[in-house]
């Protein structure tokens, strides 16, 4: 417990006397610091002391005094006591951790407390953080929960409590007649990191229902939760709380003699089942059967047959697999939970950091979380996915590797993570053992097929994984049942999409395993060939989709996949024809990085394509990916190096009669002349791609584009009625063809014209649409055009600082996709941001655009929406 802060109200200070504890007690020195004599007696006396106060304080919200750990709360002298010292606390604070005491069977919310706390006074909410971290401080960070999105909730255990100056003597555990519950569980358990909420649901549960059972991974932290929510429940259960391990048996049939074992009950000639049903026949029990998942049919046998016979039991289980009984209610264990970037204090709320930091310091009292490692120390709990046992022994190795080198070697997790307590079970005691008990308990076949689906990144749908998992041996439908294996031993996750289709997923720590069991097995050319081969024939349906009115529902599933498409496009480097299955690949995805702004992952993507061996001799498949990389080129602004990648794949497509492509190579270099201001070139290059065009009968997607590059160069010259009539030409071949991106991009065109011949209700019109697009699409870019547009529509109606301020989120949020704006696009807005810098001056404007440039893109558009409400 940390010393008191400063509180911001006065403090109420109460003192404490020598009278504060019974004096007659033999062992008592008259001398002695009234800390010293509090402690003097056993833990143990101590313990029945306030547990005889339990349960008569303990559901008493109307009650004086409080006791929770070390600390006691005595509202009626309003101090709070550590070690039997007063502690200096401020009066809200302290009526802040009174009223989360009362109510600590529940979240409190924020405005809950405010209004408690400061009743009639309207005060900011800064103020109540500022006296909850107060409280932190100095009750440690544990006892007060955040619970994101909702408030606060009180999170010690406070059934010891009882007034400070009744405890009984140390020297008198048999003055109380009433006796507590037989147990073997200890009564001090590991605190509960970030497991508050989930600690209350499974007490609940196990209220409701005599057969629960908390399913999930290796290492998640099962045992932890089941133990403290058995120990909370207690009192419930006046005939015993008994904890069975299991862990250990080799043989099932040992499981009925490990419950008597337990129970310590005396079999006298009985069967063991009917010792266990007739151990209290009138008494309420529970029973705490720990890692079930190796011996699953005998426990299962067990608990059906105790359950039938006898009413006064309940069973709580732990398990990796469910025991698949009719009456058996099923709580899924979630990973810690985990926060984005964030500052250190607000990191400590999340369970994964809270475990990682308690254990870090326990190994080196030195270790501090700063804001210098705290986004190194979120990486490593995201990295690790919450997984309890390999936050702790990753923190364990802190001291050694410190935690950036701790991050750069969680590749090799499995060496590593090694330094387990020797108390724990022995497949505890690494990270390898941990995943290696679960995976020895799957059948050969699930074996298989959970090493295969290693090759997958991120998660994944069911066609894709019968695909990659079946062989000659295994078909699909096999490996439909394996999957379901899978998920009901806790290996394998199942979540649904956006739509509610179910989705799978590995943890990231189960993936390495089941990717260097792969490797064992030498089968992992042969899937990643799978892989391969299902994405690729996903992405290249995915092209012909992306121009339609289908492209946002496609667009959305390929933003899903993409971790899977990275993998696939790995695979190419191994793959016996990867030269052409690499640019096949790359060429069927861009729309997709266009759409999603990922210019440089897709520049990157094209670059190492067609350096592959055998990308040479793919000749069509060459000059379309050399067209793709100098569109991409282009809209990053490397004009120069856009022009050398188009004017190659003109060549290659004049050479050999591609004649599609050669139009579509020259009109996307025309757009690379415009933006280097080479109208004269850019001309000729554009009337020659229009008439290639016209040659080919080229479809409505080609002949919108040539017809829109020409239209921006008109625009630049000044044209505004032949822009316009070419911008309708070119919203009409989007129409025609369904393709809601390049109507987005028309519209957005025709606008700029709009607010360029003073008609801004037409070009609000326009943008509304465009603005609609985006959405329909999710078009980050094509907001940002929007914005742009609006800007200028901004300054032309003479509100300037709006303008600005749109100018600068713009251009911000531009720059951070990698793109830069388009030539056109920035003779449009030149003039309308000079009358704007004019009519409020250069410090006002750059205010403005400062305040854009602060702005989240979510503010940002939010903004732009309102703006846009108006009639204009």
């Amino acid at each position: 417990m940390g010393k008191m802060q400063p509180d911001i109200d006065q403090p109420h200070v109460a003192g404490i006397g020598s009278s504060a504890l019974p004096t007659s007690a033999p062992d008592l020195a008259a001398n002695e610091p009234a800390s010293q004599r509090f402690l003097r007696g056993s833990p143990r006396a101590w313990q029945w002391a306030v547990d005889e106060r339990a349960m008569t304080l303990a559901h008493d919200p109307t009650h004086d005094t409080f006791a929770f750990d070390r600390c006691v709360v005595e509202r009626a002298q309003r101090q709070l006591l550590i070690d039997a010292e007063p502690i200096k606390i401020g009066a809200r604070a302290l009526d802040i951790l009174l009223v989360l005491i009362e109510h600590r069977d529940r979240v409190v919310s924020k405005n809950e407390l405010l209004e408690l706390v400061w009743p009639g006074l309207v005060v900011e909410e800064n103020n109540l953080q500022v006296h909850v971290s107060a409280l932190r401080k100095i009750l440690g960070s544990s006892t007060i929960a955040t619970i994101p999105g909702r408030g606060y909730r009180f999170a010690a255990r406070l059934n010891d409590c009882a007034p400070r100056t009744q405890i009984a003597p140390p020297s008198a555990p048999n003055a109380s007649s009433k006796s507590e519950p037989r147990s073997n569980l200890a009564r001090i358990l590991p605190p509960l990191y970030g497991r508050e909420e989930d600690s209350a649901a499974l007490c609940e549960l196990v209220e409701r229902n005599r057969l629960v059972t908390v399913v999930g991974a290796g290492g998640m932290g099962k045992t932890v939760l089941a133990e403290a929510v058995a120990n909370r429940l207690r009192e419930h259960y006046p005939g015993g709380v008994f904890k069975v391990e299991l862990a250990l048996l080799k043989d099932g049939w040992r499981v009925v003699h490990a419950i008597t074992a337990a129970m310590q009950v005396k079999l006298n000639g009985c069967a063991a089942i009917s010792a266990i049903a007739t151990a209290n026949l009138s008494r309420p029990m529970l029973l705490l059967l720990d890692n079930c998942e190796h011996v699953l049919d005998d426990v299962a046998k067990v608990v059906n047959d105790v359950l039938c016979m006898t009413s006064c039991i309940s069973i709580l289980t732990t398990s990796q697999a469910l025991l698949k009984l009719p009456s058996e209610q099923v709580f899924r264990i979630r990973p810690l939970a985990l926060p984005g970037e964030t500052t250190v204090a607000d990191a400590r709320q999340f369970g994964a950091i809270a475990l990682f930091e308690a254990r870090a310091l326990a190994a080196n009292p030195s270790f501090a979380l700063t804001e210098n490692n705290i986004v190194a120390t979120i990486d490593i709990c995201t990295r690790l996915d919450g997984m309890a046992l390999a936050i702790e022994l990753a923190a364990a190795r802190v001291s050694l590797l410190g935690v950036d080198g701790l991050r750069s070697h969680l590749g090799e997790r499995f060496r590593v993570l090694t330094g387990g307590s020797r108390l724990a079970l022995p497949r505890h005691r690494t990270l390898n053992a941990a995943v290696d008990w679960s995976h020895n308990l799957l059948a050969p076949a699930e074996q298989a097929v959970f090493a295969r689906l290693g090759v997958f990144v991120g998660s994944f749908g069911l066609d894709a994984a019968r695909h990659v998992a079946a062989d000659d041996q295994m078909d699909s439908w096999a490996v439909l049942d394996h999957l379901g294996a899978l998920v009901d031993k806790s290996l394998l996750i199942v979540e649904p999409d956006s739509a509610g289709v179910p989705r799978y997923r590995l943890l990231e720590t189960l993936r390495h395993f089941a990717l260097a069991r792969l490797a064992q097995i030498e089968e992992a050319r042969r899937v990643r060939a799978r892989h391969l081969d299902f994405y690729l024939a996903l992405t290249e349906t995915a092209r012909g989709e992306l121009v339609g009115l289908q492209q946002g529902a496609w667009l959305a599933r390929l933003d899903i996949e993409r971790g899977n498409l990275h993998a696939a496009h790995d695979c190419c480097d191994e793959s016996e024809n990867g030269g052409e299955l690499g640019l096949r690949l790359v060429n069927a995805l861009m729309r997709f990085w266009l759409n999603r702004g990922l210019l440089e992952q897709g520049h990157r993507a094209y670059l190492r394509a067609l350096a592959r061996a055998g990308a040479e001799t793919a000749t069509k498949l060459r000059c379309e990916a050399l067209l793709h990389v100098g569109w991409l080129c282009e809209y990053r602004g490397l004009f120069k190096e856009a022009e050398t990648h188009l004017k190659e794949s003109a060549a290659i497509a004049r050479e050999d009669n591609f004649i599609e492509l050669l139009a579509n190579a020259l009109s996307r270099l025309g757009f690379v002349l415009l933006s280097v201001h080479d109208y004269a070139a850019a001309r000729a290059c554009l009337e020659e791609a229009r008439a290639v065009a016209t040659q080919c009968n080229a479809d409505a997607d080609l002949g919108g584009q040539v017809v829109t590059a020409i239209a921006e160069l008109e625009r630049l010259e000044g044209h505004l009625d032949s822009a316009r009539g070419l911008y309708e030409e070119g919203l009409m071949h989007a129409r025609a063809r369904g393709d809601r991106l390049r109507t987005m991009i028309s519209l957005n065109n025709l606008a700029m014209v709009a607010a360029l011949e003073g008609a801004p209700a037409r070009a609000r019109t326009m943008l509304i649409e465009s603005l609609a697009i985006c959405d329909e699409l999710d078009s980050q870019r094509g907001r940002l055009v929007v914005m742009e547009v609006c800007a200028g529509l901004a300054a032309r109606r003479g509100h300037w600082q709006c303008a600005a301020c749109f100018n600068g989120a713009a251009v911000f949020h531009t720059e951070q996709i990698g793109r830069h704006r388009d030539v056109a696009d920035e003779a449009f807005l030149r003039p309308f941001l000079q009358r704007a810098r004019e009519a409020l001056g250069e410090r006002e404007f750059e205010l403005a655009e400062n305040t854009g440039r602060a702005m989240t893109y979510e503010i940002a558009i939010a903004n732009l929406r309102e703006w846009l409400k108006p009639t204009l």
